[in-house]
C-alpha cells in the first residue's frame, strides 16, 4: 500500500503542472447520475456493481484506452459501494470498502477492476488513470491468481505442520513459517513494484 500511495503522489505532482480546469472533472457527477438512473434493489447489499458505459463515459474512455495500450482485453470496471454487510469489520481489514482499488481475475479469465466510490470522489483524473493502469498491470500479470494459489498453499502447509501436535511442538514448527511468510511478503511487494513500473510506462511518466 505504501508503494502504491507513493506512485499516486508522483502522479498528482505531475498532474499539478498541467492546466486542468474544475469543469473537466466530471467523474463524481457521472457516478451520481449512474446511481440515480439504476436504483436496482441489489445495490443495497452488493459489494460492487458494473458501471454504465453510456453514463460514466469518462471512466469507460480511460478503461478502453489503457486496455488497448496494455493489451488487456475484455476487462470490466466496477464500483465498490458502501453497504452495511461488512459494518462489523474494521476499516483497515475491509479490503472491499469504497476507499480501495483492486483487481481480480481467475487464470486470466473474468478480469475486473474495482474502484472504491470514495476513491473516485477524492482523486483527480490523473490518479484515476494511475489506479486503473496499476490494477490492469496486475491483471496482465495474473497477480490475483498467483496470490490465491500461493496463499492456499501456505494455509495448507500451515495446517499440515501444525495438525495433531502439542503446543510446544506447534511453536517450534511455527518458527519454520516465519521466513516463509517473509518470502511471501517480499514477493507480494515485488508484484506491487512491477505493477507500478508497468503503469508508469504506459502512462508515459518515464521513458
Amino acid at each position: 500500500m505504501k508503494m502504491r500511495s507513493f506512485f499516486y503522489a508522483m502522479v498528482v505532482a505531475y498532474c499539478s503542472t498541467l492546466p486542468v480546469s474544475a469543469t473537466d472533472y466530471s467523474f463524481p457527477s457521472q457516478l451520481a447520475q449512474d446511481k440515480a438512473e439504476h436504483p436496482s434493489t441489489w445495490r443495497a447489499w452488493a459489494k460492487s456493481y458494473p458501471i454504465d458505459p453510456a453514463i460514466q463515459t469518462d471512466l469507460q474512455s480511460i478503461l478502453e484506452d489503457l486496455a488497448k495500450k496494455m493489451e488487456v482485453p475484455d476487462v470490466s470496471l466496477r464500483i465498490a459501494e458502501a453497504n452495511t454487510l461488512n459494518s462489523m469489520l474494521p476499516a483497515r481489514l475491509d479490503f472491499t470498502g469504497p476507499g480501495f482499488t483492486y483487481a481480480v481475475e481467475f487464470f486470466g479469465m473474468f478480469p475486473s477492476i474495482i474502484l472504491g466510490e470514495d476513491f473516485i470522489h477524492s482523486c483527480d483524473k490523473g490518479q484515476l488513470e494511475a489506479a486503473i493502469a496499476h490494477e490492469m498491470a496486475h491483471i496482465k500479470n495474473n497477480d490475483f491468481t498467483k496470490r490465491l494459489v500461493v496463499s492456499l498453499c501456505f494455509v495448507a502447509t500451515t495446517w499440515y505442520l501444525l495438525k495433531g501436535t502439542s503446543v510446544s511442538e506447534a511453536i517450534k514448527r511455527a518458527l519454520f513459517l516465519v521466513p516463509l511468510g517473509c518470502v511471501l511478503a517480499y514477493a507480494f511487494k515485488k508484484q506491487e513494484q512491477e505493477a507500478d513500473a508497468q503503469a508508469q510506462v504506459h502512462l508515459g511518466y518515464r521513458s
